[in-house]
């Protein structure tokens, strides 16, 4: 070749670079081994090859997850040549040629069909010679083609790919190849001919028993030899698949039909993979070997936007009832509207005695497959129980907004959740949608509160780099990632229980407070399992947990003396080991600049209790704070923390108070 191939690479941002191809094969993905690096979160590790042959140059998809497209077409394989616009992700790459020096070898042999002067000169008894010889041979290459066919026909080279899972909340998506750029098909088929016939009249279909019949078959009129063709299931799903409420096994069953010579074959392959219940949600399908960091964790976030179900007949009847308390609303043009519908949604829950549950709302850690499957209510859930985690809440909130038409968005980030509402002049506000608490919380915050949280995590996210994930809902919604067809429920009750609630919440602000376990002197809080209840003093100040979990989840509640600046905090951790809980507690303040030191572990209560306590000591070059802490294990096996801290050179006065706070604990469990 006397030109370079140049890939002309246009990112995200619009910034570009070109690479010129000086090898025989350029690999392509996220993955920092690459020749082409492209580090977003919807390319692969390992995306696509590029390969240089003596006819040209070939792009192939290497990735099972996402997806390639060669000049509008999604492609397993295909040639490329100038002016071919290849996408990956957000990623566009075109295809040029640039002038190099010339390399041809001055003594090479040119072939010409050029007449020249021998021609002139020749008799006229050589042309008909010549035809005649040309006939012979195109006989003999007739016949050879002929013996090729029948004595040497194709062969058909098949691999099947499939989900390990479909998530039933977001059936309309696996059934749209619009939807995410395609990214949610169940089944793809790579059909090649490794033979040296031709393949003719290929078809393939697909069905899942009990789901969906036989599909009217894709077809290809032949493969030749070295050909491939794709084949991609959607699955056009019937709405009861929203009834699955667990985990349920299915199987996919592929059917291909082909011509191969004068014989006609046909074969079924079987693929098992599983249904999620209709409230659960897998953030990722990558495999281990394809996480590197948090965004892949949240690989399939977007389908969160199939909870937010704004024409459910639930949420229609709930947001009538916040319209009817509070007076209606105005078409939402500005900031002052957008504000007076979050008001409006964030007092009626208050009023209505709406809790958030405090449990992990995102998964947290990299490579640990069971934190990246969720169960998540919808929003008619959340509203019927009166409770939801931080995810539950965000979303039924962006429901809502969404209803009286605002634009809502979801703001994930490791560990929490929160909502962001627009209105239509662009006026954005970010809402901390876990501040209406509860009773086992601490108590709530007021909605200028919950809205002084929501910017603090915001500008939290932008000062520290944390990693993120804006989820515009009505833009996924329009690529086709809907929320389902749920079943008809009857809501004639719902306005009376609507009712109840708003009237019962009422009366309890006329009453006085309820006596507390040391007279007036101390409060309770319940960690976030309901299970173990806390006793801290009453004129202590409750501790905004909402900003600290976007770090560190496990923090659940925090209450603290403003004069001693001592301090009470309950902790939720999965069952494990106490070191392990140990060692987070410890990484999480090393962050600080304070190391952690303790004392061995004592069995401390009851032979029924199983609870452990140690002293503690916290230093750092300017601070050292002085404690205990103690670990209750559950049955359940989940561990409670109970951490007890104080300035060191205020330890001794407050060490009583720190040990009765420990004996007034209860743990409440089922025998």
């Amino acid at each position: 070749m006397d030109q370079n191939a140049i890939l002309k690479i246009t990112h995200p941002d619009g910034k570009t670079e070109n690479y010129v191809i000086q090898k025989e094969i350029v690999k392509i993905g996220r993955d920092a081994q690459n020749d082409i690096v492209l580090n977003y979160p919807n390319i692969s590790r390992r995306h696509a090859e590029i390969t240089e042959k003596e006819r040209g140059l070939t792009i192939k998809n290497i990735s099972e997850h996402n997806i390639l497209i060669v000049d509008g077409v999604k492609i397993i394989e295909q040639e490329i040549k100038k002016d071919s616009e290849i996408i990956l992700g957000d990623v566009k790459i075109k295809v040029d040629y640039g002038s190099v020096q010339d390399k041809t070898d001055p003594n090479a042999t040119v072939l010409s069909f050029a007449i020249g002067e021998t021609a002139k000169k020749s008799h006229h008894s050589k042309p008909i010679l010549i035809i005649g010889i040309l006939l012979i041979i195109l006989s003999l290459g007739s016949f050879l083609l002929w013996l090729i066919k029948f004595n040497n026909p194709g062969v058909l080279s098949s691999k099947i790919y499939n989900k390990n899972t479909l998530m039933t909340i977001a059936y309309k998506a696996y059934g749209n190849p619009n939807a995410a750029d395609g990214k949610y098909w169940l089944a793809k088929g790579i059909l090649e001919n490794i033979g040296k016939g031709v393949l003719r009249d290929i078809k393939v279909s697909f069905q899942i028993p009990e789901y969906i019949p036989w599909t009217t078959p894709d077809t290809a009129a032949e493969l030749q030899p070295g050909q491939t063709a794709i084949f991609v299931f959607y699955p056009n799903l019937p709405q009861r698949v929203t009834n699955i409420q667990t985990r349920t096994p299915a199987t996919l069953e592929i059917k291909i039909e082909y011509s191969a010579g004068k014989k006609r074959y046909e074969k079924i392959e079987k693929k098992v993979f599983e249904f999620r219940g209709v409230n659960e949600i897998e953030f990722t399908s990558l495999p281990a070997t394809e996480i590197l960091n948090w965004y892949d964790i949240t690989d399939n976030t977007d389908l969160l936007c199939a909870f937010v179900t704004d024409e459910d007949e639930t949420v229609k009847k709930y947001f009538g009832k916040i319209g009817e308390v509070s007076g209606g609303f105005p078409v939402i043009k500005g900031k002052q509207e957008l504000l007076t519908l979050a008001k409006s949604i964030y007092d009626y829950e208050l009023k209505t005695g709406m809790t958030y549950t405090g449990t992990k709302g995102v998964p947290e850690k990299i490579g640990d497959i069971e934190s990246t499957v969720q169960s998540i209510r919808l929003p008619r859930d959340v509203i019927n129980q009166n409770q939801g985690t931080c995810i539950e809440l965000s979303i039924l909130m962006s429901a809502l907004a969404e209803r009286a038409g605002a634009e809502a968005y979801l703001l994930l980030l490791p560990g929490h959740a929160l909502t962001v509402v627009a209105a239509e002049d662009g006026y954005r506000q970010a809402i901390e949608t876990t501040g209406i608490g509860g009773a086992q919380l601490g108590g709530s915050k007021t909605f200028e509160e919950a809205l002084d949280l929501g910017e603090k995590i915001v500008v939290n996210i932008i000062n520290k780099d944390i990693p993120c994930y804006f989820i515009d809902i009505q833009s996924f919604k329009s690529t086709g990632i809907r929320p389902p067809e749920l079943e008809k429920i009857d809501i004639s009750s719902l306005d009376k229980v609507l009712n109840e609630r708003l009237a019962r919440e009422e009366e309890k602000s006329k009453k006085q407070p309820e006596a507390k376990p040391k007279g007036e002197e101390f409060t309770v809080v319940k960690d976030s399992t309901g299970v173990v209840s806390i006793p801290y003093p009453a004129t202590w100040e409750v501790v905004n947990v909402g900003e600290l979990q976007s770090e560190a989840p496990f923090f659940t509640f925090g209450a603290k003396d403003t004069e001693k600046l001592a301090e009470v905090d309950v902790l939720n951790f999965e069952p494990g080991e106490l070191q392990d809980c140990i060692k987070t507690f410890s990484d999480f303040f090393a962050k600080y600049g304070f190391t952690l030191e303790h004392d061995a572990l004592k069995k401390i209560g009851s032979e029924e209790i199983n609870a452990h306590l140690m002293n503690i000591t916290l230093k750092s070059a300017n601070e050292n704070f002085k404690g205990i802490f103690c670990f209750i294990i559950l049955k359940s096996k989940k561990i409670v923390g109970i951490s007890l801290s104080v300035p060191a050179d205020k330890y001794l006065e407050v060490k009583d108070l720190f040990f009765q706070i420990l004996n007034d604990v209860i743990i409440n469990e089922e025998k």
